[in-house]
Formats: structure tokens, C-alpha cells, sequence
């Protein structure tokens, strides 16, 4: 005998019905609403993102899969539990909001430790940050508003509602998680489409963080590769988990370093003098190699850099160096500087990572005297213990909440110089030429009336004007002390003016280096050159052939066929040779294992 199920009208009814109280229960509802706010709070998001940075691209299936995953714990509450919904949506609300602005701002989404980083960003750095806020932001808003309005009306049978049947909550359970993994497949299958990888999917799908393809150097690439969960997760697992190198990858180190070492150079021994000199290095903040030696509106306006070069035969001279900072931006020039080390892609060496014993200039030098004036707080980007890590045995900074100007840091310098009576390596940052360049000019030249001109370009002119002014009186004062003919004096810019803060038509990417006093005629160098080449150069001019890490770059004084260049962001210019290009990415690799990984601890 055989059984059959007849659908009448009663059965149909009864169905509807089911699905009709299921669909309406409260805790069902907000879930849905939920997902729906928060998925297009994000879709809003990565529009938004996409206007400054095109490398973000989530598939719309994976945003709509993370946001399931992360509001599921909602049906699993009950009572006032369930208010706690309110942490994922404002914790998302200030996700999108936080690095909207920082990627305004910084082209890239901000890595996590720097969150905890908020006494860094205060003064000019919050400055920058709103110069980059836009009237219509609010509107992300409009899906938190949406979801307060259903919270309001269903609050009271929200909250008192039983929760759903247990068979119903593993069902939307169950069912999110398979929809998560077609996501991940739907990822995957975009990724080889992306990058024409030929390879199969399965293989793709199994392997899809690992694949070298497609090398992500923005966080928003690893976005667009993970999805919203894996993403956090990952930055949640590398900020509070860090790992260890592996004997193969020490070994890989080790072996480099041991190259670095035993690669012949023809490192002029003429420089062996400067080792009886001191030297001053002046980090510039946001200095354009296009504004040295620049005139507009019948005003120099870099005269006094200009008259020293003219009147130094010895002058070593770079226009075309490419910046290799990240996110941490003027720390990471320091610490490009100081080690002769790349910073990190994803994250801020001087936020986690300030504590090592890594190489650097004070110690290669080996002066008694090796200190840093600066012009903000000691803890600013961890300030106090870089100092101590790049070998400093003196840290002079402001001693109060006022950040100082760059005519108070130099007079601060030249005072305690005048002061020294032994050997001495001096670094000194500056900090007026922070961006937003809408700064007040107390008296402004002929520059700021320059006709048909953006006036932040002009701005920033200005800026550097006053930059020079202050540099030829540090000078003078160094004439004066009897200090200047017995120190090497050196410029080097910390990064490139942020080209959001400018037009393009007067200052580019490329950043400035000078070399004052070195003892052997001096050359301008035309090749175009990595960030992470001045570490060997300051070494070579500085006599020092000895120093057991002489920098991941490569000095252009003994190296006069090297050029070319990666940046931070997997760019290459200067048109290296392969196997040159091959030795600048592996560059990056390398010094991400040794600072991540504590090569120098």
C-alpha cells in the first residue's frame, strides 16, 4: 500500500502560517534588520573607500556572509542579553568611520595597533585627519538610524520574546556557515579571475591566503582577499600574537647578511677622515625634492640650501629618491634612517615593534655623544624607547604639551651643540611642514600672491621658505659655535608631501637627501634610488666599512650602477634590471622577518 501526501488548501494555509510566525518573531526580525543595516552601512563604506583607494573590492556575497556571521550570536540571547546586539553595530559603525578618514588621509586602511596610538594624533596629525572629513559622512549613518527606528518599535516584544525554537536557530546557523563557504569559493573564483591566475579552484580555494599572486601591499588588498571576519581576525591574531622566525627563515636572514658582508664594493677610502668628524643629520618633515632650488614669483625658495651647495665642491646631492614609508609614515622614515631597515606593510614599527636591539647609525658610529632632538612629546610614536633602541644615550624633546616649531627645535640643537666638548652624532626632526598646508604665514612672500596657482602648493612654498630661513640660521649659528667646519651636515626628507594635501602640478613624490662637508668632491646623483639607500650612503660618507649590518639598500657612492626602487606599495621605478627588481622585493621580505619576528632582540 502506498502513501501519499495531498496538499488542500488547510495544508497550504497551516504552512503559510508557520512560515508567516516564524518570519514575524521579534528575535528573527531584528536579526534580519540587523543584517540588512550593516551590510549596506558596509557596501556604503567600500564606495566611499573606493573614491581613494580602488584596491578595496569585498564581493557583495562576502560582505553579506560576514555580517550573518557576526550577528548570529543575536538569536542565541535572550532578554536584555539581546541589547548587546548595539556592540557589533556601533563596533562597525566606528570600523567604517575611522578608516574612511585614515584612508583619506593615508590611502589605506589603519592597521590595529594604531588605534591604541591616540595620544599620537593629536595637534597637526588630527589636523590632517579632518582636513579629510566630508559634509556627507553622516549619511553612513542612515543604516544605524534605520535600525534604531525597528529597535524602538520592537523593543518591548523583542526583549520579553522566547527565543526560537533550538531546531530553528541551528537551521539559520547551519545555514550561514554553508553560505560563508560559498562566499569563500565565490572569493576565491573572483581572485584567479582578478589576477588571470591558471590555476584550479579547488587548489585555489584550499590555498587562497597563500597564493603569491596578486601580492597584497594595502590592507585593503587583504580585505578584498579575506573578507571582513578573516580580516579581523588576522589583524587580531598579528597584533597581539606575534610569531617566531623559523631556523629556515634565521638561516635565510643569516645568509643575506653574510652576503651584505662579503660583497666587494669599491668603498672610497677617501671618506676614512669623516670618522674623526661629527655629524648632524636634520630629518625634514614632508620635504619635496622639487621645492629645493625652486623659484616662483621671483622668490627663491630654498636660498640658503641653495648657496651652500653652490659654495660645497664636496656636496653629495639626491633628487630622485623614492620614499619606502607605510603607515607609520614620519617614524618609519626614522627608522628607515636610523637601521637602514624597511618598515612593516601592515603595521607601525614604532607602535609594536619599538623595542630591539636593531642596527643603526649611533651604533655604527660609535661616538660618545649620540642624541636626537625632536619637537613633540617623548611618547610620541614611542619616541622615548626608539631612542634607546636606535642607540641614542639622549633623547631632547618639548617639556611641555606645546609641540615646538621648527625655529625653536633648531635654536634647541644648536645650543646644546654649541655646548658639546666631544664627538658627537646629532639627529634633528623637524615638524612645521606637516600637512594640511592651509598653515597662517606670519609674513608671507611673494609666493602666496602668485597668480593661478592651488594655494596649498603655495602654501606649502611658503612652508618650505621659512624651513630654508630657519636652516641658514642654524647654520650660521654653527659657524659661530666653531662646530660647522668640523661636522658633516646632512638633509633628508622623512616622506613625501601627502599628495592629497596638494595638486600636481608643482611638487612630486620624489624626496630630497644632501650631504654638506664630507672632505671629497662631491656629486649629484640623477639615478632614481630607494628611501633605504641613504643608510649605506651616510656609512660609506661617514668612513665606517666595517659595520656588521650595513643596510638592506645599497650605498650610491660605491654602487654607482644601482638604481631603481620598490616602494612600500609593490611599485617599482627607476627602471631596475630583474635580477635588481628580484633583490628590492626580496628586500621587503626580509626585513619583515627580522622586525616582526625579532631577528634583534
Amino acid at each position: 500500500m502506498s502513501h501519499s501526501i495531498t496538499f488542500n488548501k488547510n495544508n497550504i494555509s497551516f504552512i503559510a502560517h508557520q512560515i508567516y510566525n516564524f518570519i514575524t518573531q521579534p528575535s528573527f526580525v531584528i536579526y534580519v534588520v540587523a543584517v540588512v543595516s550593516v551590510s549596506i552601512q558596509l557596501l556604503i563604506f567600500e564606495d566611499w573607500i573606493y573614491k581613494s583607494n580602488p584596491w578595496l573590492n569585498v564581493p557583495i556575497l562576502q560582505v553579506i556572509a560576514d555580517v550573518m556571521v557576526i550577528m548570529i550570536p543575536l538569536l542565541w540571547l535572550k532578554g536584555r542579553w539581546r541589547m548587546l546586539v548595539w556592540i557589533p553595530i556601533i563596533g562597525m559603525t566606528i570600523f567604517c568611520y575611522v578608516n574612511l578618514w585614515y584612508c583619506r588621509a593615508f590611502y589605506d586602511l589603519m592597521p590595529l595597533e594604531s588605534v591604541g596610538m591616540g595620544g599620537n594624533m593629536q595637534d597637526r596629525v588630527i589636523d590632517a585627519f579632518w582636513v579629510h572629513v566630508l559634509r556627507d559622512d553622516w549619511m553612513m549613518l542612515l543604516p544605524v538610524v534605520f535600525f534604531g527606528i525597528v529597535i524602538l518599535l520592537y523593543r518591548k516584544h523583542w526583549l520579553k520574546a522566547p527565543a526560537l525554537p533550538l531546531s530553528c536557530r541551528i537551521m539559520i546557523t547551519t545555514m550561514t556557515l554553508l553560505v560563508y563557504v560559498l562566499a569563500y569559493v565565490d572569493r576565491a573564483a573572483h581572485f584567479l579571475n582578478q589576477y588571470q591566475v591558471k590555476r584550479p579552484l579547488y587548489e585555489t580555494v584550499m590555498n587562497l591566503m597563500d597564493i603569491t599572486e596578486g601580492k597584497c601591499y594595502k590592507l585593503t588588498q587583504h580585505l578584498s582577499r579575506m573578507g571582513y571576519v578573516q580580516y579581523m581576525s588576522w589583524q587580531i591574531e598579528s597584533t597581539f600574537f606575534p610569531k617566531s622566525l623559523s631556523a629556515d627563515d634565521r638561516a635565510d636572514i643569516d645568509a643575506f647578511w653574510a652576503q651584505k658582508r662579503a660583497k666587494s664594493t669599491s668603498f672610497n677610502q677617501a671618506y676614512i677622515p669623516n670618522r674623526q668628524r661629527n655629524l648632524i643629520l636634520i630629518i625634514v618633515e614632508s620635504l619635496s625634492a622639487d621645492a629645493v632650488g625652486y623659484n616662483i614669483n621671483g622668490v627663491a625658495v630654498t636660498p640658503n640650501i641653495d648657496r651652500l651647495i653652490a659654495k660645497d665642491s664636496t656636496a653629495v646631492i639626491m633628487r630622485h629618491v623614492v620614499a619606502q614609508t607605510k603607515h607609520g609614515r614620519s617614524s618609519d622614515g626614522q627608522f628607515i634612517y636610523n637601521t637602514g631597515l624597511l618598515p612593516l606593510l601592515n603595521s607601525v614599527v614604532a607602535k609594536r615593534y619599538a623595542s630591539a636591539s636593531y642596527p643603526s647609525l649611533a651604533k655604527a658610529l660609535k661616538y660618545p655623544l649620540n642624541f636626537e632632538v625632536i619637537g613633540e612629546q617623548p611618547t610620541f610614536y614611542n619616541h622615548s624607547t626608539t631612542n634607546i633602541s636606535y642607540g641614542y644615550n639622549h633623547l631632547y624633546a618639548a617639556d611641555s604639551n606645546n609641540w615646538l616649531d621648527d625655529k625653536e627645535i633648531l635654536n634647541k640643537a644648536a645650543k646644546i651643540i654649541s655646548n658639546t666638548r666631544t664627538q658627537f652624532f646629532c639627529e634633528i626632526t623637524t615638524l612645521t611642514m606637516h600637512d594640511p598646508y592651509n598653515h597662517t604665514i606670519d609674513k608671507p612672500s611673494a609666493i602666496s600672491s602668485t597668480a593661478n596657482q592651488d594655494p596649498r602648493d603655495l602654501n606649502y612654498l611658503e612652508q618650505v621658505r621659512i624651513f630654508d630661513e630657519r636652516f641658514g640660521q642654524f647654520i650660521d649659528a654653527l659657524k659661530a659655535s666653531g662646530k660647522f667646519d668640523n661636522s658633516v651636515i646632512m638633509i633628508a626628507s622623512d616622506h613625501e608631501p601627502r599628495q592629497t594635501c596638494l595638486s600636481d602640478k608643482i611638487i612630486s613624490s620624489d624626496i630630497f637627501f644632501m650631504a654638506l662637508n664630507t672632505g671629497v668632491p662631491g656629486q649629484e646623483i640623477n639615478r632614481v634610488v630607494g628611501q633605504i639607500d641613504i643608510f649605506p650612503t651616510v656609512l660609506e660618507i661617514m668612513g665606517v666599512n666595517n659595520y656588521p649590518y650595513p643596510g638592506i639598500g645599497n650605498s650610491v657612492l660605491s654602487n654607482p650602477d644601482h638604481q631603481g626602487v620598490v616602494d612600500a606599495y609593490g611599485t617599482a621605478s627607476g627602471n631596475p634590471s630583474p635580477a635588481t627588481l628580484n633583490d628590492l622585493k626580496q628586500a621587503w621580505k626580509l626585513s619583515e622577518l627580522m622586525v616582526e619576528r625579532g631577528y634583534f632582540r
